[in-house]
C-alpha cells in the first residue's frame, strides 16, 4: 500500500481525471467495469478530507458517491464537446485513408505517394466539412 499527498486543487483536478479516465474506461458505459467503479468510489470518498463536499454527493439509495449535479453537468458538456471533436476527425480520417488506399491501388502509388494523398484528402475534407458540415455528404452504390 502506497500513501500519496495531494492539495485540494490536486484532488479537484483529480475528480475529473477520475470521471473522464472512467468514463472512458468502461467505453461510455459508467458502471460497467467494477474495478474502475471500485476506484473511482475510493477516490470520490474523500472530498469531505480535502473540503470538496460541494463537489461531491453521497446517494444513499444507491449507496454510492457521485459528481454534484453541476460538476457532473460540466463533465457531461466536456463529454460531449470530445465526441463531437472525435466525430469529426474519424470520419475525415477514415473517409480520407479510404480514398488514398483506392488511389494506392488503382494508380501503383508508393505508400509515400499515397500518404501524400492521404494529406490532400484530409485537407479537403476538413474544409468541405467546415464549411457544409454533413449537408453534402450522399452514400451512392
Amino acid at each position: 500500500m502506497y500513501n500519496m499527498e495531494l492539495n485540494a486543487n490536486q484532488y479537484e483536478t483529480l475528480l475529473k481525471l477520475i470521471a473522464f479516465g472512467g468514463w472512458m474506461a468502461q467505453g461510455g458505459e459508467m458502471g460497467s467495469d467494477d474495478t474502475v467503479e471500485d476506484l473511482q468510489q475510493l477516490v470520490l470518498s474523500y472530498a469531505r478530507d480535502f473540503g470538496k463536499n460541494d463537489k461531491v454527493e453521497y446517494d444513499e439509495e444507491i449507496e454510492a458517491f457521485a459528481l454534484e449535479a453541476n460538476m457532473n453537468e460540466q463533465f457531461t458538456a466536456l463529454i460531449s464537446e470530445y465526441e463531437e471533436e472525435s466525430f469529426w476527425d474519424q470520419l475525415i480520417f477514415r473517409m480520407a485513408n479510404r480514398d488514398a488506399v483506392v488511389e494506392m491501388e488503382k494508380n501503383s502509388l508508393s505508400e509515400e505517394e499515397a500518404y501524400v494523398k492521404f494529406e490532400e484528402y484530409v485537407e479537403q475534407y476538413e474544409e468541405e466539412f467546415d464549411n457544409h458540415g454533413l449537408d453534402h455528404l450522399m452514400l451512392s452504390e
